[in-house]
């Protein structure tokens, strides 16, 4: 795995680890960092390294678009999307 699909991976666990600490709606929180780590896995691997990272972007993009986890009492999981897409424009 190339250095650039690895940062993003990191982030995600990240991510997750911040999800299955939430105080609210916790499984709604990990299932939609579960499903934006499932989108980014779905990326050609042959997608050049310094490609990966826009690949990355524009899945979780179309992930945000759609999203809404109807089981949340508090939220509907978009929020928990919605800063790792800005967390992959913000990091390198």
């Amino acid at each position: 795995m190339d250095t650039e699909r690895q940062r993003v991976f990191a982030l995600l666990d990240n991510h997750s680890q911040q999800a299955a600490s939430s105080e609210y709606d916790v499984s709604v929180c990990v299932l939609a960092v579960s499903r934006a780590r499932d989108a980014v896995r779905k990326i050609a691997d042959d997608v050049p390294a310094e490609q990966f990272r826009d690949a990355a972007r524009k899945c979780i993009a179309s992930l945000v678009d759609g999203y809404r986890d109807e089981d949340g009492q508090f939220t509907s999981g978009r929020s928990i999307l919605v800063p790792i897409l800005e967390d992959l424009y913000r990091e390198p």
